[in-house]
């Protein structure tokens, strides 16, 4: 890995198809994804799982650290969470437990692979989907967009096209986004996070990053943060996010001369629409 950076001048990746993993498993052009889904790869896929399984071991259930009650009040009608590159389902699986009898209304997205051997009840739905691509029309409207663990193996581009496609999706005034990440400390960060952040970077050209951090990629979008849950036992927090309204209650989109753009260093031009 030194001899890696050392070569790129110890720039950030930029690039989640041409990095340190790419040159060491030698699958250029492939995201760590892609090379695990293949089919040739079988075992390392699930030595992956595995490894994001006891990833989660030392944190708080979702359902503990924010108060889940919050997204069946108000709740209207069709899906009620779609679980946004949720893996086998573990998530929904524990809403489910929690608040029984809105089974069929939770929809757990992932990669067909990840949806077929999906380990949650045979009553939410699955549907097979890539992030990087608009929510499906059955997935709109949604009360509760939740993404565990996604944000942070991307760097500031591929994370803004995957929020963009969930903000397309979401209505104004009613429909939330949660992210479920660790949220860095600007001083003091234990080893656990630190060592997390320089694997994701490594392995997936992606990062750990600040709520400050966090909040300037959503309001590029037009997403304003209404809260942080955390807790002392568990390095995660989880970030609640809606569509920031005009006085008019009409939802702002962006501009080149909107507020939401101050303070944020990367180039939106490609998502500002």
């Amino acid at each position: 890995m030194p001899d890696y950076y050392r070569e790129c001048g110890y720039d950030p990746p930029s690039n989640p198809r041409d990095g340190l993993f790419q040159r060491t498993f030698d699958c250029a052009g492939q995201t760590a994804f892609e090379f695990y889904e293949a089919l040739q790869h079988p075992e390392m896929s699930e030595t992956f799982d595995d490894w994001l399984r006891a990833y989660r071991i030392h944190r708080d259930p979702w359902i503990e650290l924010y108060p889940s009650q919050n997204i069946l009040t108000g709740y209207r009608e069709g899906p009620l969470i779609v679980d946004v590159g949720g893996n086998l389902g573990e998530d929904l699986e524990l809403f489910r437990q929690k608040h029984p009898g809105y089974d069929s209304r939770l929809i757990l997205q992932d990669l067909p692979n990840k949806v077929a051997n999906a380990t949650c009840s045979t009553e939410i739905q699955r549907v097979p989907h890539d992030f990087f691509s608009p929510q499906p029309e059955s997935c709109m409207g949604a009360r509760a967009y939740y993404l565990h663990s996604i944000i942070h193996d991307w760097d500031d581009r591929d994370a803004l096209q995957i929020l963009k496609n969930v903000r397309d999706a979401m209505l104004p005034g009613y429909s939330r986004l949660l992210i479920n990440d660790i949220m860095m400390p600007v001083r003091g960060p234990s080893r656990r996070d630190t060592s997390v952040d320089v694997h994701m970077m490594a392995k997936l050209g992606g990062r750990e990053r600040t709520d400050e951090m966090l909040s300037e990629l959503l309001a590029v979008l037009g997403l304003r943060v209404s809260g942080i849950w955390s807790s002392g036992s568990s390095e995660t927090s989880i970030l609640e996010a809606e569509l920031f309204l005009c006085s008019d209650g009409a939802h702002c989109r962006p501009s080149t001369g909107d507020v939401c753009f101050v303070n944020y260093s990367g180039d939106i031009s490609r998502l500002a629409a």
